[in-house]
Order: C-alpha cells, then structure tokens, then sequence
C-alpha cells in the first residue's frame, strides 16, 4: 500500500475550559476545516442544594447565541480553531431547569447539529420548529444529584457557523420521560444514561437514535413500529435541515428494555444503521440473522 501508517498521532492541542462551577464534558465533533467543538454542561450554584462556584463565569464569547446562564445545568458549545490557540465561538444553551448534550456533529457549513435531554419547559425553540411545547415526564434523581424536575424530552438544535443564532431548534417528546436510557440493566458506565447520536444525510436531514418510555413517542405512519413495546424502547426519528417536519420516526425495541445508541446513514441511499442494547428476546431478530434470539442478560443489536 502507498498510504502512510501512523503508528503513534501527534497531540495538537489540549486545553481546559470551565467556569468556577462544575463542568462535565459530553460530546466533541470537528468540521471540514479541523475545528474543534466541544459540549459539556454547566452546574448551577444550586446544584446539590449547594454553592459549587460561579456558573455565569464559563467563558462565552460576545454576541454568541446565550451569554448568560439560565438555570439549573445548562449546556455550554465551545468553539476551537484546529490548533486551539483561538476560541472562535462560545455559548450556553438552554432553559430554567436541566439539560444535557449528547451528541454533535457539524454540516458543510460549518452549522452544528446539536441533540441532547432537557427538563425545561422554557428551552429555545424556533419559530415553525416540529415540536414547539415541551412535551411532558415525571421526576427523575439521578447521579450526583442530577435532578429533571420536569421529566426530560429530547431537543435538536441547529446553531449556525458563527455560533450567535439558532437555524432550528425542537423539542422531540411524549408524556413520559424520552431521550434518558435510564434502565439498570442497560447502564453498566459512567453517562451510560446519556448515549445517543445524531448524524445527517446527504441533503442534510437530520437523524437521531436515543430512547424513550412515553407510549406516544412521535411517531410517522410509514414507522416500523408505532408502539412502546416494553418498558423503555429505542427511537430512530429523521427530521428535515431545518427541524420543521417529522419526516419518519419509529420505535424499535421488544417487550424488555432497549435503547438505541449510534446511528449511521449510508450516503449512496441514506439507509440507516443503528445499534444498542436490549434486554428483550422479542427486539425482531430478521431471518437469517447470526443471532436470532437472545442468548441471555443485555446484547448488543444492529439493524438496518
């Protein structure tokens, strides 16, 4: 082969940042031009019950989308040029309550597609967003004091290139708690609770994999399953650039608990792959399949 072997990569950069308060890293993605942007959250001074320092301090940059803190967590997105030297863009997201980031990824130009969990009834959404009211859950306490007051639903974000307006923003949600694997069985590590992904097609329609326990999920007619089948299922939902339509949305998932993780879309036809976990012996194992039932406790899945 003519291509080089790297056997040991250069580090190009490393570098804190955080405010006064706690800050917990979830999420990174690059653009075409090697930028750098990381998604963490912010704890409040009221975390715990608790002062843990000052959240207002975290270092955004001016005019940037939210240069205030709003509430309990908020999310923060920062910006680096690729060697790290410059923070080209930096700001909260959020509402009044609790949010989280889950995954990122970055269209080619340069706008990032954010999808994460939040509790806040009051998040930013756009006008003509898909889901504009957020759509319901019951209480949850979770690590370290982590507590969704409101439940939590999933949000989708698009902040353009420069980091100070949101192109579209919707909540994604039923009357129960969405976008939080929050199963024992299926959270054997740390943030285990928080995985998902979001990733784009070729005319840049965004997909989402996460989980959900509301029985009425957003769901299309074309779904593969318009159900909850057990007690928490996977979603596979694609909406379009602008996060204004549902395009297709689906449960998937058996009479146990499952939850989706990753997703990818083939860019020749823009079918999807996905993958996660499930307790359930009833997911829907295809005919041929290497496994078609569950050998036993929690398994893996792929499908497509």
């Amino acid at each position: 082969s003519s291509e080089d072997l790297i056997i040991d990569p250069t580090l190009v950069f490393a570098t804190f940042t955080g405010s006064s308060s706690d800050n917990w890293g979830f999420t990174s993605t690059y653009d075409n031009d090697g930028n750098f942007y990381a998604g963490s959250i912010v704890l409040g001074t009221n975390w715990g019950g608790g002062s843990f320092g000052n959240s207002a301090n975290y270092p955004t940059t001016g005019g940037s989308y939210q240069t205030s803190f709003s509430g309990f967590v908020d999310v923060a997105i920062s910006k680096f040029s690729s060697d790290g030297t410059t923070l080209l863009y930096s700001t909260y997201l959020g509402g009044n309550q609790m949010e989280e980031p889950h995954s990122l990824i970055c269209d080619d130009q340069k706008n990032l597609i954010i999808m994460g969990a939040t509790s806040s009834t009051d998040f930013p959404v756009t006008s003509g967003a898909y889901q504009s009211s957020f759509g319901g859950g019951v209480y949850i306490s979770y690590l370290d004091g982590l507590e969704w007051w409101n439940g939590s639903d999933i949000f989708i974000t698009k902040l353009n290139a420069s980091g100070n307006a949101l192109i579209g923003s919707t909540f994604l949600g039923g009357s129960s708690n969405d976008g939080l694997a929050l199963d024992a069985s299926l959270n054997y590590n740390y943030a285990d609770h928080a995985r998902g992904e979001v990733m784009l097609d070729n005319n840049n329609d965004i997909y989402i994999a996460s989980s959900t326990q509301s029985s009425n999920f957003p769901t299309t007619g074309s779904a593969h399953s318009q159900s909850l089948s057990g007690n928490i299922d996977g979603i596979v939902s694609k909406l379009s650039s602008n996060l204004d339509v549902l395009i297709w949305s689906t449960y998937i998932g058996g009479s146990s608990s499952d939850a989706a993780y990753s997703i990818r879309v083939d860019t020749l036809n823009n079918q999807t792959v996905i993958c996660g976990g499930t307790v359930s012996s009833d997911i829907g194992a295809t005919s041929g399949a290497i496994n078609q039932i569950n050998p036993g406790g929690t398994d893996g899945y792929v499908a497509t």
